[in-house]
């Protein structure tokens, strides 16, 4: 009888010593529950705080469309009473482009293929450049931009 009071005592200790180990496993788990939740809290008011900033940044994006379309629409106005020239070649380097007069060009254009006589002295332009560059089926050509006198 002896050995089995022993024996029960011995599976008591180990029955013991197991729910020791399952109660500090237990702290540890809360704890790290606990400090999860709490950075779970933090990103959670960081996300937020993105998400506010995102709203803005997109309210301000909407700000700067709309005031680049203003801009555009007033661009679109003031060339109103312009005449815009197609077809002129591009020229081939930098150099030629930069030193360009599209007054002259157009001048001759009017001179030559209109035959309207003396265009260049009866026609006064106040502006005149190259705009940009097109490609129809790979052929170059530039516009001219023309602001005539008033």
């Amino acid at each position: 009888m002896d050995t089995r009071v022993i024996t029960l005592e011995c599976k008591v200790k180990d029955v013991d010593t197991r729910v020791q180990e399952v109660e500090v496993s237990r702290a540890f788990d809360s704890q790290t529950s606990e400090d999860l939740k709490s950075k779970n809290a933090e990103l959670d008011k960081a996300l937020q705080t993105e998400r506010a900033k995102v709203a803005e940044q997109a309210s301000e994006l909407k700000t700067l469309n709309s005031v680049s379309d203003d801009i555009e629409n007033l661009r679109a106005r003031s060339m109103r009473c312009n005449l815009l020239f197609h077809g002129f070649p591009e020229e081939k380097t930098h150099e030629a482009r930069m030193s360009e007069d599209c007054a002259k060009l157009v001048l001759d254009y009017l001179n030559d293929k209109l035959e309207i006589t003396r265009a260049h002295e009866n026609i006064k332009i106040e502006r005149a450049h190259a705009w940009c560059k097109i490609r129809f089926s790979k052929i170059e050509t530039s516009r001219c931009y023309v602001q005539p006198l008033p």
